[in-house]
């Protein structure tokens, strides 16, 4: 939740009122790390007027529940701040700030974790630069025409090496247009003396030149370029994100195991039974549990694809076959997981017209709220879902997004209607007000849908019938490599970090099983890191009609995909399970682990 407060913040006779935004979990939860107390702080210093790249970096230190964070603009400084928290970040997403004098003078001298991420480490000045980092600042980097790779594209410092493994930024031209669109600025130091370890490099594509990206020199970190711009399945964000738990020096929650999860993705009623249940038994055969994302509600108002009307909107317990095909899995160790209720939105097209095709909460041409979008109307809809599970005697515990794309409200809601969302979310800045502030609502209130089903309606609608959220920038979507137990919604998230196997479409590449591999493989490198994936059952029949001398090429290549990433020590997860494991975990004040 956010709050803002006034904190007095002593250095010796002096007492400073400072204003800025904390953040708080506001809830109990066992920390998953032990070696530090409950209420240390962390504080994020940004850029003025950087309303976007701030959330990114809070939503990854939700991964370290046990820290209060405190978010202002550095403009705000104030002297000896530095010193209040156990650790602190500079997110320099300007290569032009201003800096005050009070915040150098403190970064140099500071006995505190921090750690400047980003541009304008030279408003340090050389001296101090060689003292702290010994390396000196000598530009930025830029585009290079003048030597193109393979496909043609302007080369750059586009591969970051570290811990025996390279991660890659972004760089592609705009399909049909002569725009370039990468993360290639980065800021070029060059070493002076002895002082301090470079812990990763960035390497130019074509000349192999290499460069510092990230330094370290005791309680001293430096990130050389901003690890949010363009983030995809191999970036260096992952390297960032594995980076934090040095930053605030605390150890991995599973420091010798790598959790994974496979989702079959959008099923519904029309999904063939059949074929569902011979991809979980094949799966069950290894001894891999899996997830089902179930869209309650089958929707197809305007007869795109049914033209038989009383085959436009049917509901799992409408089909006596769906639900006996469904509690078969579940007696097998599948993990139902709630994806939306129709999975389109009304009777528009948007963009098709038909469930798990079209989004349910944004409006695909725009990216923005539906104009229904309110507590009610959102709350109206998760009750028709969950009359449906609830005739068909099946309880989800979990809940994703349809698209992974529903507004600022809408996200603030589900936080609190449920237990963990699944996936990548939609982050955007915003204001809101309306939430009483306290212990978290969904375990003192049992505001959850898991716990009071239908009969919960009254004290929920109670609950939020103040709530106002209104989105003020662009945002976009991130994905985690490891659970986040706080986001900036109010969010528990379990990660999806590897995407699903498909063909190119529109502006995004193809991409195939290997390619998740090679990901997760790379990833083993990154502590508390997941191999999340999902296909949907037309993957797999589109991976046979390529391989049609292979019979059931599909499934056979998604088990190869499978126990290649058991044979790396990745352990595939029921996921109702690991919440329970997770929930019992809390009770008994433990530490957290696998």
């Amino acid at each position: 939740m956010k709050l803002l407060q006034f904190l007095t913040v002593i250095m010796g006779a002096q007492s400073i009122l400072l204003v800025f935004f904390v953040r708080s979990s506001n809830w109990a939860w066992a920390s998953p790390h032990r070696d530090v107390q409950q209420n240390e702080c962390v504080q994020i210093f940004h850029a003025p007027g950087d309303l976007e790249y701030p959330m990114y970096l809070e939503n990854l230190l939700g991964h370290f529940p046990q820290f209060q964070l405190i978010i202002s603009p550095i403009d705000h400084y104030q002297k000896g701040q530095l010193g209040s928290c156990r650790a602190n970040f500079y997110l320099g997403t300007s290569a032009f700030s201003k800096f005050p004098q009070d915040f150098l003078d403190d970064f140099g001298s500071t006995t505190r974790q921090v750690a400047w991420i980003g541009y304008s480490i030279e408003a340090l000045g050389e001296a101090r630069l060689a003292q702290l980092f010994g390396h000196r600042y000598q530009g930025m980097t830029s585009l290079d025409y003048n030597h193109l790779d393979a496909l043609g594209r302007p080369t750059f410092f586009r591969n970051i090496h570290y811990k025996g493994e390279t991660f890659t930024k972004y760089g592609e031209f705009v399909p049909n247009t002569p725009e370039f669109r990468s993360s290639y600025p980065m800021t070029l130091l060059e070493r002076v003396n002895s002082t301090g370890a470079v812990l990763a490099e960035a390497e130019n594509s074509e000349t192999q030149e290499r460069r510092p990206y990230i330094l370290r020199n005791q309680n001293y970190f430096f990130v050389a370029d901003n690890p949010f711009l363009y983030r995809h399945e191999s970036d260096r964000y992952l390297v960032f994100a594995d980076l934090i738990f040095d930053i605030l020096n605390v150890q991995p929650m599973y420091p010798n195991q790598h959790p994974a999860l496979i989702r079959i993705e959008d099923v519904n009623v029309t999904t063939p039974g059949e074929k569902i249940t011979h991809l979980v038994e094949a799966l069950r055969e290894i001894q891999v549990p899996a997830q089902i994302a179930l869209v309650p509600i089958f929707a197809d108002p305007l007869g795109i694809t049914h033209h038989d009307p009383t085959r436009r909107g049917v509901s799992i317990d409408q089909s006596p076959s769906m639900i006996a095909t469904l509690h078969h899995l579940e007696s097998l160790g599948t993990s139902v997981v709630w994806h939306g209720v129709t999975h389109q939105y009304g009777n528009h097209k948007n963009p098709i017209g038909v469930s798990v095709d079209d989004y349910e909460f944004l409006i695909a041409s725009t990216s923005k709220p539906i104009p229904e979008d309110s507590v009610d109307y959102v709350l109206d809809l998760l009750n028709r879902g969950q009359n449906v599970f609830e005739r068909s005697d099946i309880h989800p515990i979990t809940w994703e997004v349809p698209h992974y794309a529903a507004s600022a409200l809408d996200y603030y809601l589900f936080g609190n209607l449920f237990n963990w969302n699944y996936g990548k979310i939609r982050y955007v800045p915003h204001q809101f007000k309306g939430l009483t502030e306290g212990p978290h609502v969904a375990s003192e209130n049992k505001l959850w849908f898991e716990k009071t089903g239908l009969t919960g309606d009254a004290q929920r609608r109670l609950y939020f019938k103040n709530l106002q959220v209104t989105e003020t920038g662009a945002g976009s979507m991130q994905f985690f490599p490891y659970e986040i137990y706080r986001d900036i919604y109010g969010q528990k998230v379990i990660p999806e970090n590897l995407g699903y196997p498909h063909p190119a479409y529109n502006q995004t590449p193809e991409r195939t099983l290997e390619m998740l591999f090679a990901d997760a493989k790379r990833n083993r490198v990154l502590r508390d890191s997941w191999a999340s994936f999902y296909i949907h059952i037309s993957d797999i029949e589109r991976i046979n009609a390529q391989f049609p001398d292979q019979k059931d090429a599909g499934t056979s290549k998604t088990l190869e995909l499978v126990r290649n990433l058991q044979a790396l020590g990745y352990e595939f997860k029921n996921i109702n399970e690991w919440i329970r494991y997770k929930a019992d975990q809390q009770e008994k004040g433990e530490k957290i682990d696998e």
